[in-house]
């Protein structure tokens, strides 16, 4: 596809806000909220209850399930509901149970024909029911469609959504890269914000032999840098991309991923190539 074919067809007209309803989803709920007004977007405000998760923990505290569970997170959605629609968006919400959540949320995405998922960071594997890792590794592939994950830190400054700037992470050169550098441009140019690039080579933290990884210090002063030239550059934005294929640069891609959300003050975007 050319990159005036991906401006052609960009679109954002449906956001799927993907909230576990605590207050750690502030930060997700309000960049929902300033994506949809740029973009004249509909917002489908999603909570899946994982009644497998919730049963085990009322049995380790001597509790049935409650009753009213889903009447209480009913009202929590309509909360969330009231605070984006309050701004003249257009809202719907979607009160889900099943398991594992992280397939409940692509097949919601994929049937309501999501153009954006948006979650927050959630790091804690044994506390989460869509951790960012299954985020990235169950959602993103299987969804069709681009993903934002705002992190925690975003959360801890109550930083106001901008979109002035947006940096692409370029960490190739195949067709994949490709794609995802016409998209950010498309995004970019619809957002009205300027796009840069940051031209990064994934490899350098792979040894010459491909089974071996460099050590995590090398690493990790790599996605520091990174982190850095963003906050240097003002960002509002990172877009990085993931590919389906599994291989061991693309475990480095996952690694910088990861990090990048936990570190930058920004949002960030991942496309599936």
């Amino acid at each position: 596809m050319t990159s005036a074919q991906q401006h052609k067809r960009f679109q954002v007209s449906r956001i799927v806000l993907a909230t576990d309803l605590t207050i750690k989803s502030d930060a997700a709920t309000d960049y929902t909220k300033f994506l949809a007004r740029k973009f004249h977007s509909v917002v489908l405000i999603v909570h899946i209850i994982d009644k497998t998760l919730h049963n085990v923990v009322a049995r380790a505290i001597g509790r049935p399930t409650t009753a009213g569970l889903r009447t209480e997170r009913m009202k929590d959605l309509l909360q969330v509901k009231s605070n984006i629609s309050g701004a003249g968006i257009p809202t719907r919400e979607i009160l889900y149970e099943g398991h594992p959540v992280s397939s409940v949320l692509v097949m919601l995405a994929r049937q309501r024909k999501a153009d954006l998922i948006v979650v927050a960071a959630n790091q804690k594997l044994a506390e989460a029911e869509l951790s960012t890792l299954s985020v990235l590794e169950d959602v993103l592939p299987a969804c069709q469609c681009p993903l934002i994950v705002v992190g925690m830190r975003r959360y801890r400054e109550r930083r106001l959504p901008e979109l002035s700037t947006v940096m692409y992470i370029e960490a190739g050169s195949g067709t994949s890269d490709l794609s995802a550098s016409s998209y950010s441009a498309a995004f970019a140019d619809q957002a009205g914000a300027t796009l840069t690039t940051l031209k990064v080579e994934i490899l350098d933290a792979v040894s010459e032999r491909s089974d071996r990884i460099k050590p995590a210090s090398y690493r990790d002063a790599m996605i520091r840098g990174i982190v850095d030239v963003t906050e240097e550059r003002n960002a509002d934005l990172i877009i990085c991309s993931l590919s389906k294929k599994k291989h061991i640069a693309q475990k480095e891609r996952l690694y910088l991923i990861r990090y990048l959300i936990m570190l930058a003050r920004c949002p960030v975007m991942i496309l599936c190539t």
